[in-house]
């Protein structure tokens, strides 16, 4: 069986309805005395099938002429049957809602007209004010539901009528008067569109240049905020939700663009900072309500701007600045705005701190209801957030996005080069051109390959899908940043599965589809700095033509960020060699007395502190020159190096001295180090002397045991290594254990006291 939807349904009311009406229409027509009921019924056709404009039927006329020629219940049955008429000939007039808002004003008019008509009189005056009274009342019955909204323009009509409605007998006349009327309704209402469209135009001409200026403000402080969308759509549909008057709404959307014009007297570099503000720099910050209230004051806006852009800091509880307002002595509009704006403050980022997801943003709002805001608001906030988000993301913003975007390109790069200037440390530069580059270009993958040997290879890699490049060696041509290293040429949108063509001609198992690759250039630095990704488009076919991911402003972008970048790493690797050659000794290459020093200064795990000297190396420089002594010091050298474990640490004191960290070495394991180095230090000796005349005295100490004093430390293994030194000369035999050469240590230091 079909089933019977509700407009079918609503039809069949209709039509029995009108039906049942026009049968009492004219059983009432056949029972009287007189018979205008034609007339009328034509009347009353005409009036209510025309309307005059906005929605408005011409229903009133026949509602006023039937004043006196009709009964009440004959005026209200016609007037309904046209009504239930006109909504069968025409389908968009049944709808229930409107069916019955109609039907209801209607009777509710019929009756209070003919109440009015047949019941005032004044006594000594003569003209007939009851008449004009009725259709006064007439027009309030009729827009008892508009009463938000008033058409107050249709009323000198209504008073027309009643005029016709004395001066006229029931005749024929009546539906050419009728006519008549709504011609001129409809010629004055033409006239009101007409000025309304005007009015409306020079509206939006001014809205739209203030916004202008708002957003041209606010891009010189948050250039990465969206607040002239969100602040503005949330502001409009809380006073949508909450039924405010129209001058609320105007006053609300000019206040959500201008609200922060008084920041322009904050300085820049507090508005500016990374870091949370000092008392004193509040303070100045808390002084742009006032000052932007000052500023508004002065354009005399015909809708209560002024308060919301004063009280848009107040808090719920009292406790929010300038004045201390609490509840509902702050402005509805600055309740609407304070949360508005707290949500995109949190959803957007900012100079100190990184956005948060407007959830999380609007639960932190919402955990604050009653504190900070009103709890009213704060309810409507969590039921249509998200339908607002829908909003927000479809609102084409102000036409003036392009400042904020270039206004946020500006401060990234300023803030890039002030943390490079800043920087000697290749971490932190990678670090800062990572999160930059991620900003502005939003890759997958990020890699600044560096040259070596005629091969680039990647210095550091960052990204979710960065994994399979970091191993990788590209040849000075080959793959995409090979290219752009070799050609000093950008290559956009390349293909990052041939950045192995010079290592095998198997191409690179990657999700990665796309590659925008800029050189880097500088004194002795060549290389080049490639993002990826994976998305963007659909995936290139193999042998097939490959559609865009990065686009040419992308390039530009990351053609500015290189050079930037190549020389801040220019810099850092000449002050790493600097530092290296300041704090390493000139001849061996090991570090020197100072990087010793700097090393023992930070000592934390357990190690041997060990003191080597060298014996014959006097003979050496006074048989063989200085020359073959260098020759041999460097050999040495070499060989600690080669012999040190990767915890050890190894450094040239002076002259023949050197000195060895062993880390977690204990006194245990120290005897056959010591042997194995004093077995390198002869066989280099053999080697450049071709004799056995260089041999090695060791003395040590340990850490913490024996001291946690750098000094002392030194000074213990010293007394040490001279005590094991003379027991050598003296003709002694070697000790054979290091607790023997602490014995022999002690010693030395008696004999010696």
């Amino acid at each position: 069986m079909r089933r019977i939807d509700n407009t079918t349904l609503i039809r069949i009311g209709v039509s029995l309805a009108a039906i049942l009406i026009v049968a009492g229409t004219a059983y009432v027509s056949l029972s009287a005395s007189v018979n205008p009921y034609g007339v009328y019924s034509l009347v009353a056709l005409m009036a209510f099938g025309l309307e005059a404009g906005e929605g408005l039927p011409m229903g009133f006329m026949f509602l006023i002429l039937s004043l006196g020629h009709l009964g009440w219940l004959e005026t209200l049955l016609m007037a309904d049957a046209a009504l239930f008429l006109f909504a069968i000939v025409y389908p968009f007039r049944a709808d229930p809602r409107v069916l019955l808002r109609n039907f209801t004003a209607t009777s509710l008019a019929a009756g209070v007209t003919h109440a009015a008509y047949n019941l005032v009189r004044i006594p000594g005056i003569h003209v007939p004010v009851h008449v004009f009274l009725a259709a006064c009342l007439c027009f309030v019955c009729l827009h008892v539901f508009e009463w938000k909204r008033p058409k107050l323009w249709s009323l000198p009509y209504y008073l027309v009528a009643a005029g016709i409605a004395i001066l006229v007998p029931a005749s024929l006349v009546l539906p050419v008067l009728v006519l008549m009327v709504w011609r001129a309704c409809q010629a004055y209402e033409r006239r009101l569109t007409r000025q309304r469209e005007q009015s409306l135009e020079v509206a939006a001409l001014y809205l739209r240049t203030v916004e202008a200026l708002a957003v041209a403000i606010e891009a010189r402080d948050q250039p990465a905020s969206r607040r002239s969308r969100r602040v503005r759509i949330y502001g409009e549909e809380m006073i949508r939700e909450l039924e405010l008057a129209s001058d609320d709404a105007d006053a609300l959307r000019v206040a959500s663009l201008l609200y922060d014009i008084g920041e322009l007297a904050v300085p820049e570099h507090i508005l500016l900072k990374p870091a949370r503000l000092t008392p004193e720099e509040f303070d100045k910050v808390k002084t742009h309500p006032e000052i932007g209230a000052d500023i508004l004051e002065r354009v005399k806006f015909p809708y209560p701007v002024v308060p919301i852009v004063r009280s848009h800091h107040e808090r719920w509880d009292g406790t929010g600045y300038p004045q201390g307002l609490k509840s509902t002595d702050i402005p509805t509009g600055a309740r609407i705005l304070a949360i508005a704006d707290a949500v995109d403050s949190l959803a957007s980022p900012r100079h100190h701190r990184p956005a948060i997801a407007v959830e999380e943003a609007v639960q932190r709002v919402i955990h604050q209801a009653g504190q900070a805001f009103d709890p009213r608001l704060t309810t409507l906030l969590a039921k249509n957030w998200r339908k607002w988000e829908k909003l927000v993301a479809k609102d084409a913003g102000s036409g003036l996005e392009s400042i904020f975007e270039a206004q946020r390109e500006a401060e990234m790069l300023r803030h890039l080069s002030t943390r490079l200037s800043a920087s000697l440390e290749l971490d932190a530069i990678f670090a800062a051109v990572v999160q930059v580059a991620y900003r502005l270009l939003a890759f997958d993958a990020l890699s600044v390959w560096i040259e070596e040997e005629g091969k680039l290879s990647a210095k550091h890699v960052a990204g979710h899908l960065a994994r399979p490049l970091a191993p990788l060696t590209i040849g000075l041509g080959a793959g995409v940043s090979g290219r752009a290293c070799y050609t000093g040429q950008v290559i956009v949108n390349g293909d990052p599965t041939r950045e192995n063509e010079s290592e095998s001609v198997t191409p690179l198992v990657t999700p990665l589809n796309w590659a925008l690759a800029a050189p880097l250039f500088a004194e002795n630095l060549r290389g080049a700095l490639t993002v990826y990704r994976a998305d963007g488009g659909p995936a290139p076919e193999r042998g097939g033509a490959r559609s865009e991911c990065f686009t040419a402003d992308n390039a530009r972008l990351l053609a500015t960020v290189a050079p930037m970048l190549a020389a801040a790493i220019a810099k850092a690797r000449k002050y790493n060699e600097a530092s290296a050659r300041a704090g390493a000794d000139s001849l061996t290459g090991l570090p020197n007395a100072a990087a010793l020093a700097a090393r023992m200064s930070v000592l934390s795990a357990s190690c041997a502190v060990v003191l080597c000297d060298l014996d014959g190396f006097k003979d050496v420089n006074d048989r063989f020159g200085h020359l073959t002594g260098n020759h041999l010091l460097e050999a040495i050298a070499h060989g600690f190096q080669q012999s040190c474990r990767s915890g050890d640490f190894v450094a040239r004191l002076g002259g023949d001295e050197f000195v060895l960290l062993l880390d977690r070495c204990r006194p245990a394991d120290v005897e056959p180090r010591l042997a194995y180095f004093r077995d390198m230090v002869r066989a280099a000796g053999r080697g450049i002397t071709c004799s056995d005349m260089v041999d090695a005295s060791f003395g040590a100490a340990f850490y913490p045991a024996d001291s946690s004093k750098p000094e002392e430390l030194l000074q213990l293994a010293d007394r040490n290594m001279y005590a094991c030194k003379q027991q050598r000369k003296g003709g002694g035999s070697e000790p054979d254990t290091f607790a023997e050469l602490a014995d022999a240590g002690e010693a030395g230091r008696s004999t010696s006291g």
